[in-house]
């Protein structure tokens, strides 16, 4: 399984490689850069993985939650110092527990920086400790110069090791809360831009997962930060790396509609595949592979008493929470779990004036709870969404309502596929290959099969391309004779080539089920070419003699010129 509590990075972490690029570009110019994407899209596990790479060996590296360490700016300031302190130590200086154990109570005697800068040989440590046993804890109007003090610290530390700092500042967006202990809510930012922009050995990296709120601190005219820093936008991941990161997870066959059913429901958000994913793997122990109902079955255990439920819990009760006039801001997401809608619509179903819910809409969009498209609001993430919809607030949520919530979902996600002929084209063939009766066609027997699915395989070994990567095969074929099947709609002729691989999939597919494959197919819409058809091991049909197969299964037939679908 793979942890969905701490970052990925190593052997669990997946693809990123155009942001981890652009990442390396940015250290080498010494450009500070900024990861901006929605709550767990895998922001901080792309910092980490990033400075693992990074393998000079001068380099302090940290990434250190502003969120999780807000305080007055004085005691923001010694969290990061001890946090820095522990990443150097564990570094580049062997320290006793002793040691440890004098960083761990900094905030409440910050007089033991004295004790560690005498053990570590630093003057510039030195300075800070009689600075802060000074100054600690200042009045309001000293926060600031405990603040500035503390982080120029950090450079002229390094400087002074002959090191380099690379620091992660993870969720940034809320560094703007020390502004409310600063004397006359100093602009946090401007003074922090100061500090960096004279910095000499130490390189920057924000996340910020509030995307409305690091734009504006990234890129608003008016901000210290502005054109200062290159923003990399982090999103879902693709269909491809999805497939991948399932495999992480899944160490067995997955049937294609179970791969479509996990897409349109996650919108590929890394948190969600490998929760599902880990669910599964508890459920299909004794399943050759997993189907569609596995994956629907894990995450209706997962939104209603697991990992999913506890997320948006946290994201909507707590997170909401600590706003003012938390209970409005509710009252709208819960209205906007019904469908998208117009701010005249959303005051409507409150019984308010439009006037009175504005401020509160703009107050949701600065948490990324929601997102305007085309004049009307809607939850930026589906499956809180879902869960608002059929699992807040009731006492014991009814499967049957979720798994409608679900259905709708899903259905509306796939209807967005039309236009990709091919995957149709393939679902109506699987479909024929469902109806087998045990009849013949061409002295060929068209056997009763239990499951037609198209299945995905990851090839740890790269046997198949020679190279680890997703083998997808079109319909595998299980009943009173087991087939695998390949089906092809392009404007191209199947190559001996292509067949010679089909093989290669039947071969790897039997040993990786441990099931005999009786016969292998391969359709397509288009024709053979002479080398292909010379394999006798592989029955190749082409459009004439499928679109006569349909008939025999009354299916409707395919006309590629006026109708191409039997859907439309």
């Amino acid at each position: 399984m793979i942890s969905v509590s701490f970052p990925i990075s190593g052997k669990n972490f997946v693809n990123r490689e155009d942001i981890l690029r652009r990442l390396n570009i940015a250290h080498k110019r010494r450009q500070n850069v900024a990861l901006v994407g929605p709550r767990r899209i895998g922001k901080t596990s792309i910092a980490k993985e990033f400075l693992s790479r990074v393998k000079e060996t001068d380099v302090v590296k940290l990434i250190f939650d502003v969120q999780q360490n807000l305080g007055t700016p004085s005691r923001f300031i010694l969290r990061l110092i001890r946090s820095f302190l522990e990443a150097y130590f564990s570094s580049f200086s062997n320290i006793s527990n002793t040691t440890y154990q004098l960083l761990d109570v900094l905030e409440i005697e910050p007089k033991n920086l004295l004790k560690i800068s005498s053990l570590i040989d630093s003057e510039t440590l030195d300075e800070l400790a009689k600075f802060f046993i000074a100054y600690y804890p200042p009045p309001p109007e000293n926060e600031r110069v405990i603040f500035e003090k503390g982080f120029r610290f950090l450079d002229k530390f390094m400087i002074e090791k002959k090191l380099k700092l690379m620091l992660v500042l993870d969720e940034f967006q809320a560094i703007k809360e020390l502004e409310r202990s600063m004397y006359k809510r100093e602009s946090i930012l401007g003074l922090m831009h100061g500090i960096i922009s004279s910095t000499q050995n130490s390189w920057y990296m924000f996340t910020g997962s509030m995307v409305r709120l690091m734009t504006e601190i990234m890129e608003e005219a008016d901000s210290p930060f502005y054109g200062r820093v290159e923003r990399i936008n982090v999103g879902g991941f693709t269909k491809e790396d999805m497939i991948s990161l399932i495999y992480k997870a899944i160490d067995k066959p997955v049937s294609g509609e179970a791969i479509q059913w996990m897409w349109a429901l996650t919108k590929g958000n890394p948190y969600y595949i490998v929760v599902i994913s880990n669910q599964v793997t508890n459920f299909g122990i004794n399943k050759k592979y997993i189907m569609k109902e596995d994956v629907e079955r894990a995450f209706l255990e997962s939104i209603t008493n697991g990992d999913i439920n506890s997320h948006c819990y946290y994201t909507y009760d707590l997170s909401v929470g600590k706003a003012k006039k938390a209970n409005m801001l509710k009252e709208i997401m819960k209205s906007l779990a019904m469908g998208s809608a117009t701010p005249t619509e959303i005051a409507s179903s409150l019984g308010k004036d439009r006037g009175f819910i504005s401020p509160y809409l703009r107050e949701l969009l600065n948490l990324s709870l929601i997102e305007k498209t085309n004049g009307k609001y809607s939850i930026t993430d589906p499956i809180l969404k879902i869960w608002l919809a059929g699992v807040y607030g009731y006492v014991d949520p009814e499967i049957k309502r979720i798994r409608t919530k679900t259905d709708q979902h899903y259905k509306e996600a796939i209807s967005s596929l039309k236009k990709q002929r091919g995957f149709f084209f393939e679902s109506y063939v699987r479909e024929l290959f469902r109806k087998f009766d045990g009849s013949s066609y061409g002295g060929v027997l068209l056997p009763k099969f239990n499951t037609v699915d198209q299945v995905n395989i990851y090839d740890k070994e790269g046997k198949i391309f020679g190279f680890p990567s997703n083998v997808e095969i079109d319909a595998l074929c299980l009943g009173e004779e087991n087939w695998i099947c390949e089906i092809r709609y392009r404007n191209d002729l199947v190559t001996y080539r292509d067949i010679s691989l089909l093989i290669k999939k039947k071969q790897f597919l039997e040993e990786y089920i441990s099931e005999k494959i009786h016969r292998i197919v391969f359709i397509s819409i288009t024709g053979f070419t002479e080398s292909a058809l010379k394999e006798k091991s592989v029955w190749c049909i082409g459009l004439q003699e499928l679109n006569k197969m349909f008939d025999m299964y009354k299916m409707r037939k395919i006309d590629l010129i006026r109708n191409p679908f039997y859907y439309e």
